[in-house]
C-alpha cells in the first residue's frame, strides 16, 4: 500500500519571502522531515523567480509566474475557478496525496469547488487560518467591499465544510466554533519555527549604546507610533539608547520620521525591508526587541511570527498583551508584557530591562526555552500529522 502523503496548496510564494512564505516553508520542511510531504502547489505562481533549494517538489495550477497585465489577472480569476478543482483530479490520479492543506485562499468562489472535488475524490481538505482580517485591511477602496463580504461569507458559513481547520490562535478557534465548526476538527498551533537556526549573537548591554530593535511592517496597527513616543520618552533618561527599525516603510511613516527633531532622528536607524536570514542576523545584535502591536480583532486573532524569531536570538522582548499572550506567557519570566495602546506602559517595560540587566538576560533565555518547547516546526508537524489521522 502506498504511503498516504500531505500536499500544501498555497497562495504565497515559495520557498522564501515574508511571514506567510516563512510559515509555508516551515510547515513543508516539518512534513518533509517526517516523510509525509507530497508537494507544495502554488495557487497563483511566483511573484518573482526563486531558487527552490529545499529538495521539495513544487507544482503550479496555472502560471509559473504571476501575470502582471491587469486583463490577464482578471482572466486568471475565472481560470483558477475552473482549473483548481480540476487539479484535484490530477492530484488523485498522479500522487499519493490523502490530505490537502490550503493556505492563504480565503474566498468561497475558490474554496467551495475545492471542497466539493476533494469530497468526491476522497482527499481530506484542511484550511489553515492564521488571521482575521478587518474591512479596512481588505478594502482600502470602496469598490473592494464585495471582496470583504465574500471573505466574511466564507468564514461564517463555509469553513464548517472542511474536514479540519488548523488555526494559529484560540481566538480564531472560538470564532470557528461560533460559526459551527466542530471543536474536534480544529487544531491550534501558534507557529512553526526552526528552533535549530544558529543566529550570530552579541552579549546584551555590553556596548556604550543600548540597542532597541523592531522587525515588521512599520505601520500604525503594528504600534509603530506608540513605539516612537515611548522611545522619545526613554531618551530623556537614557540618551545612549538607539532605535533600529527593520521592515517596509511607506511614505506616511517616512514623512513622520523626517519630521522628528534632529536629536531623536539621529538616534534611529532604518534598515528597510530585508531578506528573512538577514533580519535574523541583525536581530541578534540588539539588546532589547519590541513587539508593540495595538489592540484589534486582527491582533487578537494572530500570533506574530516575529515573536518566535525574536525568541531565537535570546534577547529580552517587550510585547503588548494581545491575543493568546496571556495564555502562554508569564510577565517578567518569558518576556515583558505591557498594555496595548499605551506608550507609557511600553516605555516602562523598556526601562525595566535597562535597569535590570541580569533579569533581562534571564528573560531572554526563558523566552528561547519557551519557543523551543512550543514552536519547533518538527514537533508541531508531528502534532499536525496526528491531528490529520483522527479526521
Amino acid at each position: 500500500m502506498k504511503a498516504q502523503k500531505i500536499s500544501i496548496l498555497t497562495s504565497t510564494d515559495f520557498p522564501y519571502g515574508l511571514a506567510a512564505e516563512n510559515t509555508v516553508r516551515q510547515i513543508a520542511l516539518g512534513l518533509k522531515y517526517l516523510n509525509k510531504l507530497e508537494k507544495v502547489i502554488l495557487f497563483r505562481g511566483q511573484q518573482k523567480k526563486q531558487n527552490n533549494d529545499l529538495d521539495i517538489s513544487c507544482d503550479y495550477i496555472l502560471f509559473k509566474k504571476r501575470p502582471k497585465n491587469e486583463l490577464i489577472k482578471f482572466l486568471e480569476i475565472f481560470l483558477l475557478f475552473i482549473f483548481s478543482p480540476i487539479y484535484i483530479i490530477k492530484l488523485k490520479l498522479k500522487s499519493n496525496t490523502k490530505y490537502l492543506l490550503v493556505y492563504g485562499i480565503d474566498y468561497p468562489y475558490y474554496l467551495i469547488p475545492l471542497i466539493i472535488f476533494c469530497k468526491v475524490f476522497k482527499i481530506k481538505i484542511i484550511r489553515i487560518v492564521t488571521d482575521f482580517y478587518t474591512k479596512k485591511s481588505l478594502c482600502p477602496f470602496w469598490w473592494k467591499i464585495p471582496k470583504y463580504n465574500l471573505y466574511k461569507l466564507q468564514f461564517k458559513y463555509f469553513d464548517r465544510f472542511f474536514n479540519g481547520i488548523l488555526c494559529f490562535s484560540n481566538y480564531l478557534k472560538n470564532l470557528m466554533i461560533i460559526n459551527k465548526v466542530e471543536e474536534g476538527k480544529i487544531l491550534v498551533i501558534p507557529q512553526f519555527l526552526d528552533t535549530k537556526i544558529k543566529i550570530p549573537q552579541t552579549k546584551i548591554f555590553t556596548n556604550n549604546k543600548i540597542k532597541i530593535g523592531y522587525a515588521g511592517t512599520l505601520s500604525e496597527s503594528n504600534g509603530i507610533y506608540d513605539l516612537m513616543i515611548a522611545f522619545e520618552n526613554i531618551l530623556i533618561s537614557y540618551p545612549n539608547v538607539e532605535l533600529n527599525l527593520i521592515g517596509f516603510i511607506d511614505s506616511k511613516m517616512n514623512f513622520y520620521l523626517n519630521n522628528l527633531s534632529c536629536s531623536t532622528r539621529n538616534k534611529i536607524n532604518v534598515y528597510g525591508q530585508l531578506k528573512w536570514n538577514e533580519v535574523l542576523d541583525i536581530l541578534g545584535k540588539f539588546d532589547i526587541l519590541i513587539n508593540p502591536r495595538k489592540s484589534s480583532h486582527t491582533a487578537e486573532a494572530g500570533f506574530p511570527t516575529k515573536l518566535g524569531e525574536y525568541f531565537l536570538t535570546k534577547r529580552p522582548v517587550v510585547a503588548t498583551e494581545v491575543g493568546d499572550f496571556k495564555l502562554y506567557f508569564e510577565n517578567k519570566i518569558h518576556l515583558i508584557l505591557v498594555k496595548p495602546d499605551k506608550p507609557d506602559s511600553l516605555m516602562e517595560g523598556i526601562r525595566f530591562l535597562i535597569e535590570n540587566p541580569y533579569a533581562a538576560i534571564e528573560i531572554g533565555i526563558y523566552g528561547y526555552k519557551w519557543a523551543k518547547d512550543n514552536l519547533d516546526y518538527i514537533n508541531n508537524s508531528r502534532k499536525l500529522v496526528e491531528f490529520l489521522k483522527k479526521l
